[in-house]
């Protein structure tokens, strides 16, 4: 996942007009947010960073997501900060999950 561009904490997420209750509309992820590689209209949010198990990427529709919250940076094993979201997604919307595997 190298080639997934970082939001860097100093660059401004997406404009998210936060939706009314959307904590009972939506369900919650956290992760650190990519830029899609070829789609505006989209947001990647890798969860489980350093848990190499268990890396989860999704793939959101900017339309399904109701709410935007920031979290606290975390810093990388290399010094680098990362910045970590809390996003609402709409219930019932479609999405991808992508998760790494070992070819045998």
């Amino acid at each position: 996942m190298r080639y997934l561009t970082w939001f860097p904490v100093e660059q401004q997420l997406p404009q998210i007009s936060s939706v009314p209750d959307y904590e009972n509309k939506g369900i919650e992820y956290q992760g650190s947010p990519r830029k899609h590689p070829y789609d505006s209209q989209r947001i990647l949010l890798l969860a489980h960073l350093f848990e190499k198990e268990q890396q989860i990427c999704y793939d959101f529709s900017l339309n399904d997501v109701l709410h935007i919250e920031e979290l606290e940076n975390v810093v990388s094993f290399e010094g680098e900060s990362i910045r970590l979201l809390r996003i609402w997604v709409r219930k019932g919307s479609q999405a991808f999950q992508l998760t790494p595997m070992e070819v045998h």
